[in-house]
């Protein structure tokens, strides 16, 4: 079976994100998850939210 998977970037705009597309068989697949592919464009935002947070500094005041 084929499975159509995504990556950010590109010239395609699905779902108004750009990505580049790749269809590959479904045994594949956890391959191509590993090297940074997406099952759906919308993982994009799910990527980005595992990041962590730079906590901001604190304002140092002059004396």
């Amino acid at each position: 079976m084929l499975t159509m998977i995504y990556k950010k970037g590109g010239r395609k705009k699905i779902w108004g994100i750009e990505c580049e597309t790749k269809t590959v068989l479904t045994d594949e697949l956890p391959k191509y998850l590993k090297e940074g592919w997406h099952k759906s464009p919308l993982d994009f935002d799910k990527e980005e939210k595992k990041a962590p947070k730079k906590t901001p500094k604190k304002a140092v005041r002059d004396e």
